[in-house]
Protein backbone atom coordinates (compact mmCIF):
# COMPACT_ATOMS: atom_id res chain seq x y z
CA UNK A 1 0.00 0.00 0.00
CA UNK A 2 2.82 2.41 0.87
CA UNK A 3 6.17 2.48 -0.90
CA UNK A 4 8.84 4.20 1.17
CA UNK A 5 12.48 3.32 1.56
CA UNK A 6 12.48 4.05 5.28
CA UNK A 7 9.51 3.46 7.57
CA UNK A 8 8.97 3.48 11.30
CA UNK A 9 6.04 2.85 13.57
CA UNK A 10 4.37 5.46 15.71
CA UNK A 11 1.95 4.80 18.55
CA UNK A 12 -1.34 6.68 18.71
CA UNK A 13 -3.76 6.51 21.61
CA UNK A 14 -7.35 6.03 20.47
CA UNK A 15 -10.15 5.34 22.97
CA UNK A 16 -7.80 3.58 25.35
CA UNK A 17 -6.33 1.34 22.67
CA UNK A 18 -2.80 1.56 21.31
CA UNK A 19 -2.81 1.77 17.52
CA UNK A 20 0.22 1.61 15.24
CA UNK A 21 0.36 3.69 12.06
CA UNK A 22 3.11 3.92 9.47
CA UNK A 23 5.33 7.01 9.49
CA UNK A 24 8.28 8.00 7.30
CA UNK A 25 11.84 8.69 8.41
CA UNK A 26 11.00 12.35 9.14
CA UNK A 27 8.32 11.32 11.62
CA UNK A 28 5.40 12.41 9.46
CA UNK A 29 2.46 10.09 8.97
CA UNK A 30 2.09 8.31 5.63
CA UNK A 31 -1.38 8.70 4.09
CA UNK A 32 -3.06 7.70 0.84
CA UNK A 33 -5.04 9.93 -1.54
CA UNK A 34 -8.02 9.81 0.85
CA UNK A 35 -5.91 10.94 3.86
CA UNK A 36 -6.13 7.45 5.37
CA UNK A 37 -3.19 6.13 7.37
CA UNK A 38 -2.03 2.52 7.28
CA UNK A 39 -5.01 1.84 9.58
CA UNK A 40 -8.14 2.29 7.48
CA UNK A 41 -10.26 4.00 10.13
CA UNK A 42 -7.50 6.43 11.21
CA UNK A 43 -7.04 9.61 9.17
CA UNK A 44 -4.33 12.27 9.32
CA UNK A 45 -4.51 15.82 7.98
CA UNK A 46 -2.40 18.95 8.14
CA UNK A 47 1.33 19.26 8.75
CA UNK A 48 1.60 15.73 10.19
CA UNK A 49 1.13 14.28 6.69
CA UNK A 50 4.08 13.09 4.67
CA UNK A 51 4.58 14.65 1.23
CA UNK A 52 1.79 17.22 1.43
CA UNK A 53 1.93 21.04 1.63
CA UNK A 54 1.93 22.38 5.19
CA UNK A 55 -0.30 25.45 5.33
CA UNK A 56 -2.91 26.48 7.89
CA UNK A 57 -5.59 27.14 5.28
CA UNK A 58 -5.09 23.73 3.70
CA UNK A 59 -5.27 21.97 7.07
CA UNK A 60 -8.53 23.70 7.98
CA UNK A 61 -10.00 23.00 4.54
CA UNK A 62 -9.00 19.32 4.61
CA UNK A 63 -10.49 18.96 8.08
CA UNK A 64 -13.82 20.40 6.98
CA UNK A 65 -13.96 18.11 3.96
CA UNK A 66 -13.01 15.07 6.03
CA UNK A 67 -15.91 15.74 8.41
CA UNK A 68 -18.20 15.27 5.40
CA UNK A 69 -16.17 12.30 4.11
CA UNK A 70 -15.08 14.33 1.08
CA UNK A 71 -11.64 14.16 -0.50
CA UNK A 72 -9.33 17.18 -0.48
CA UNK A 73 -7.69 18.31 -3.73
CA UNK A 74 -3.99 18.90 -3.08
CA UNK A 75 -3.03 19.81 -6.64
CA UNK A 76 -3.59 23.59 -6.57
CA UNK A 77 -2.78 24.97 -3.13
CA UNK A 78 -2.12 28.69 -2.53
CA UNK A 79 0.39 29.91 0.01
CA UNK A 80 1.67 33.26 1.23
CA UNK A 81 4.88 34.41 2.92
CA UNK A 82 4.01 37.27 5.28
CA UNK A 83 7.22 39.24 4.88
CA UNK A 84 7.12 43.08 4.82
CA UNK A 85 6.67 42.75 1.06
CA UNK A 86 4.30 39.78 0.76
CA UNK A 87 4.91 36.88 -1.59
CA UNK A 88 1.98 34.67 -2.64
CA UNK A 89 1.94 31.72 -5.00
CA UNK A 90 -0.42 29.12 -6.39
CA UNK A 91 0.34 26.17 -8.62
CA UNK A 92 3.73 25.31 -10.08
CA UNK A 93 6.95 27.26 -9.88
CA UNK A 94 8.77 27.86 -13.15
CA UNK A 95 11.35 25.24 -12.22
CA UNK A 96 8.68 22.64 -11.39
CA UNK A 97 6.78 23.43 -14.59
CA UNK A 98 9.97 22.85 -16.59
CA UNK A 99 10.33 19.41 -14.99
CA UNK A 100 6.63 18.58 -15.45
CA UNK A 101 6.01 19.74 -19.01
CA UNK A 102 9.48 20.38 -20.44
CA UNK A 103 11.25 23.70 -20.93
CA UNK A 104 9.89 24.09 -24.46
CA UNK A 105 6.32 23.42 -23.33
CA UNK A 106 5.81 26.41 -21.05
CA UNK A 107 5.75 30.16 -21.44
CA UNK A 108 6.39 32.64 -18.66
CA UNK A 109 4.76 36.07 -18.54
CA UNK A 110 5.96 38.59 -16.01
CA UNK A 111 5.87 42.24 -15.06
CA UNK A 112 6.82 44.73 -12.39
CA UNK A 113 3.93 46.85 -11.13
CA UNK A 114 3.38 49.99 -9.07
CA UNK A 115 0.55 49.85 -6.48
CA UNK A 116 -1.57 52.99 -6.19
CA UNK A 117 -0.66 53.53 -2.53
CA UNK A 118 3.00 53.63 -3.51
CA UNK A 119 2.63 56.46 -6.02
CA UNK A 120 2.25 59.36 -3.56
CA UNK A 121 5.32 58.46 -1.45
CA UNK A 122 7.10 57.64 -4.74
CA UNK A 123 8.29 54.22 -3.62
CA UNK A 124 10.37 52.11 -5.97
CA UNK A 125 8.48 51.16 -9.14
CA UNK A 126 10.41 47.92 -9.56
CA UNK A 127 9.80 46.37 -6.14
CA UNK A 128 6.50 44.59 -6.87
CA UNK A 129 6.47 41.69 -9.29
CA UNK A 130 4.07 39.19 -10.83
CA UNK A 131 4.78 36.03 -12.82
CA UNK A 132 2.38 33.75 -14.68
CA UNK A 133 3.45 30.28 -15.85
CA UNK A 134 1.46 28.95 -18.82
CA UNK A 135 1.48 25.41 -20.19
CA UNK A 136 1.94 24.92 -23.94
CA UNK A 137 1.78 21.15 -23.64
CA UNK A 138 -0.36 19.24 -26.13
CA UNK A 139 -2.70 18.37 -23.27
CA UNK A 140 -3.29 22.11 -22.73
CA UNK A 141 -4.03 23.57 -26.18
CA UNK A 142 -5.71 26.61 -24.60
CA UNK A 143 -2.57 27.68 -22.68
CA UNK A 144 -3.71 26.77 -19.19
CA UNK A 145 -2.29 28.82 -16.33
CA UNK A 146 -0.35 26.36 -14.15
CA UNK A 147 1.44 28.82 -11.86
CA UNK A 148 0.75 32.31 -10.53
CA UNK A 149 3.18 34.26 -8.34
CA UNK A 150 2.75 37.73 -6.85
CA UNK A 151 5.12 39.84 -4.77
CA UNK A 152 3.74 43.08 -3.37
CA UNK A 153 1.41 44.60 -0.76
CA UNK A 154 -1.52 42.29 0.11
CA UNK A 155 -0.27 39.66 -2.33
CA UNK A 156 -2.27 36.94 -0.59
CA UNK A 157 -5.52 38.87 -0.97
CA UNK A 158 -4.75 39.59 -4.63
CA UNK A 159 -4.11 35.94 -5.39
CA UNK A 160 -7.06 34.44 -3.50
CA UNK A 161 -9.66 35.09 -6.19
CA UNK A 162 -7.46 33.63 -8.91
CA UNK A 163 -7.12 30.32 -7.02
CA UNK A 164 -10.72 29.36 -7.80
CA UNK A 165 -10.20 30.32 -11.43
CA UNK A 166 -7.10 28.11 -11.62
CA UNK A 167 -9.04 25.19 -10.17
CA UNK A 168 -11.59 25.73 -12.95
CA UNK A 169 -8.86 25.58 -15.61
CA UNK A 170 -7.98 29.27 -16.06
CA UNK A 171 -6.31 29.99 -19.42
CA UNK A 172 -4.09 32.84 -20.56
CA UNK A 173 -6.79 33.96 -23.00
CA UNK A 174 -9.35 34.20 -20.18
CA UNK A 175 -6.87 36.13 -18.07
CA UNK A 176 -6.27 38.58 -20.91
CA UNK A 177 -10.04 38.99 -21.42
CA UNK A 178 -10.77 39.77 -17.76
CA UNK A 179 -11.76 43.35 -16.95
CA UNK A 180 -9.89 44.64 -13.91
CA UNK A 181 -11.27 46.77 -11.06
CA UNK A 182 -9.63 50.19 -11.34
CA UNK A 183 -7.38 51.13 -9.60
CA UNK A 184 -6.97 47.88 -7.68
CA UNK A 185 -3.63 46.15 -7.22
CA UNK A 186 -4.88 43.00 -8.97
CA UNK A 187 -5.61 45.05 -12.08
CA UNK A 188 -2.16 46.59 -12.38
CA UNK A 189 -0.36 43.40 -11.35
CA UNK A 190 -1.99 40.34 -12.91
CA UNK A 191 -4.42 41.72 -15.48
CA UNK A 192 -2.23 44.38 -17.10
CA UNK A 193 1.11 44.48 -18.86
CA UNK A 194 2.20 40.85 -18.55
CA UNK A 195 5.18 40.44 -20.86
CA UNK A 196 6.44 37.21 -22.37
CA UNK A 197 9.72 35.96 -20.96
CA UNK A 198 11.39 32.64 -21.68
CA UNK A 199 13.97 32.36 -18.91
CA UNK A 200 14.00 33.19 -15.22
CA UNK A 201 17.07 33.38 -13.01
CA UNK A 202 17.01 32.95 -9.26
CA UNK A 203 19.04 36.13 -8.78
CA UNK A 204 16.03 38.14 -9.96
CA UNK A 205 13.91 36.79 -7.08
CA UNK A 206 16.52 37.64 -4.45
CA UNK A 207 17.00 41.06 -6.03
CA UNK A 208 13.31 41.71 -5.41
CA UNK A 209 13.53 40.56 -1.80
CA UNK A 210 16.24 43.13 -1.14
CA UNK A 211 13.67 45.91 -1.61
CA UNK A 212 11.49 44.62 1.23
Amino acid sequence: MFQLSVCAWQILFDCGVYIFVCVCSTGRIVVNERDQTSVDHIYAIGSVQHGRPSTTGLSVHAGKLLSFFSQCDYTIVPTVVLTPLEYAACGLSEERANLTFGEDSIEVYHSYYWPLEWTLPARNKNSCYVKTVVSLHCRDPEQRVVGLHVMGPNAGDILQGFVTAMKCGLTKHQLDATVGIHPGAAQVSILFFLLLRQKMTNCCFWHLLSFS
